[in-house]
């Protein structure tokens, strides 16, 4: 049995891709799909520092670098920073800041920008 297939070039090169990493041992599994900067919303140049910094693994699919959605979402996870919530001081308060900034004017400390 014989089996011919004519494929165009867009066909073949995706093909290619698809069976250069199930040869290499980097398929994605089925439930963790290969994502891009877009699927996260993610800038394009943020994407690629951090696989040049080596803080996210990518493989390289044709053009795209392409990285699994968990260790994406894992390297998204370690970027947050929590956030510290800083109360408004009160307007009896001002009086000391106004005092301080005074002192230091008047010590040469300070100078005034108009």
């Amino acid at each position: 049995m014989r089996l011919v297939l004519e494929l165009d070039d867009a066909t073949l090169d995706a093909l290619a891709d698809r069976l250069a990493l199930r040869l290499t041992g980097h398929a994605s599994p089925v439930g963790d799909p290969l994502v891009g900067p877009a699927d996260l919303n993610v800038p394009v140049r943020t994407w690629r520092r951090a696989i040049k910094s080596g803080a996210l693994k990518a493989h390289k699919v044709g053009r795209q670098l392409l990285a699994r959605r968990s260790d994406a979402t894992a390297w998204l996870g370690q970027l947050e920073q929590p956030v510290r919530l800083v109360q408004a001081a009160n307007d009896d308060s001002g009086d000391d800041t106004d005092e301080e900034i005074q002192a230091l004017l008047q010590a040469g400390k300070l100078r005034r920008v108009k």
